[in-house]
């Protein structure tokens, strides 16, 4: 029987499709704790905390600790609003990591952030994601850690080798490679090696311009 309730962060994980494995090889704690913790078997040490809401910012450190309270934080009100930088369109032909702190705010304007979380916008380009991202529309995205998890079925900015694509992921049958769906059926899909993805921006939010 558990001692300590932790349905909120057991469902968390479980809607990521993240594993105790998955958990303890990111934190750096043996899975046989990070299990007991997440299954409410131990409490959640102040180490463990900190290590978890360095993966997943949006996690409430108090209820990691006192188990009351809400898991997810809301760091947002009506009346607050955020600004995030717009990348070019230029930039789906070339790489998003190239842009340092230093070239966002000497080439990049700053635009209203309706999401909380998102770091960047984008311009979408090309019309293979249409209807729901047609061209023109901005995009507002998070960058997330590949290899902790990726939620398949999910629509994700990719910066590869090759430049940026906004694409539906699905795993490949190799584990070195993911297949990127169009929305658009008129695009057919294709696979990327993971070796020349440099980085993924899961999709928060998206405006589209009338």
């Amino acid at each position: 029987m558990p001692i300590y309730d932790t349905k909120q962060l057991k469902s968390f994980l479980k809607g990521k499709d993240i594993t105790h494995k998955m958990v303890a090889k990111q934190t750096g704690f043996a899975q046989p704790t990070v299990t007991n913790y997440i299954n409410g078997h131990r409490k959640i040490s102040a180490a463990f905390a900190n290590a978890l809401c360095k993966i997943f910012p949006e996690i409430n450190k108090d209820f990691l600790l006192s188990y009351e309270g809400e898991l997810l934080q809301n760091n947002s009100s009506p009346s607050e609003t955020s600004m995030v930088y717009l990348i070019p369109t230029a930039a789906w032909g070339g790489v998003l990591s190239d842009y340092s702190p230093q070239i966002l705010e000497r080439d990049c304007k700053k635009i209203e952030n309706p999401c909380v979380g998102a770091e960047l916008a984008i311009q979408v380009y090309g019309e293979s994601m249409a209807p729901s991202y047609p061209p023109g529309a901005i995009i507002f995205v998070k960058k997330v850690n590949q290899e902790m998890f990726i939620e398949w079925g999910r629509v994700y900015l990719l910066d590869t080798r090759n430049g940026s694509v906004l694409k539906r992921v699905a795993p490949s049958q190799s584990e070195d490679s993911i297949i990127c769906e169009s929305l658009n059926p008129k695009y057919s899909p294709f696979t990327v090696a993971k070796d020349d993805i440099f980085g993924m921006y899961k999709v928060l939010g998206t405006l589209i311009l009338e």
